[in-house]
């Protein structure tokens, strides 16, 4: 409910930092974020450290995030 509150308040203010095809795919992962985080939270999936960046995560392919 946090994303889906959050998104148009978002989109209104970092809209001009993205292209078209980044801002589309942020607007899915937004509507589908209940299930990115169900099919992140199967099987033995786990962050490397507690700093996120890109570097020390795994990243799992799933078949809805195909663009």
């Amino acid at each position: 409910d946090f994303i889906k509150e959050r998104w148009p308040l978002f989109i209104e203010n970092w809209t001009h930092l993205f292209n078209n095809s980044t801002l589309l795919k942020l607007e899915y992962i937004a509507n589908n974020f209940t299930k990115i985080q169900e099919e992140l939270s199967t099987n033995n999936l786990t962050l490397c450290h507690g700093d996120v960046k890109s570097g020390n995560i795994f990243y799992k392919k799933i078949k809805f995030l195909a663009f």
